[in-house]
C-alpha cells in the first residue's frame, strides 16, 4: 500500500468511528461548532505530539 493510501486509510477509519459514534455522518449544516471543535482538536494534537517529541528527544540524548 503506497502512503497517500495507508493516509487515506486512516482518514476513512476515524470517519467510521465518528459516524458511529454519533450515529451520523460529520455536520456541515452549522448544527455544531466544527471550526471551535477543530481548534480544540488542533490544540490536543499539538499537546500529545510536543509529549512524543520529548519522549523521542528523550531517549535519542540516552543513546549518546
Amino acid at each position: 500500500m503506497k502512503n497517500n493510501e495507508k493516509i487515506l486509510e486512516l482518514i476513512k477509519e476515524r470517519l467510521d468511528v465518528g459516524a458511529e459514534s454519533y450515529g451520523k455522518q460529520v455536520p456541515i449544516d452549522g448544527s455544531r461548532d466544527n471550526l471551535n471543535e477543530s481548534v480544540e482538536e488542533l490544540l490536543d494534537a499539538v499537546v500529545y505530539l510536543s509529549a512524543v517529541v520529548l519522549e523521542l528527544h528523550a531517549k535519542y540524548k540516552e543513546k549518546k
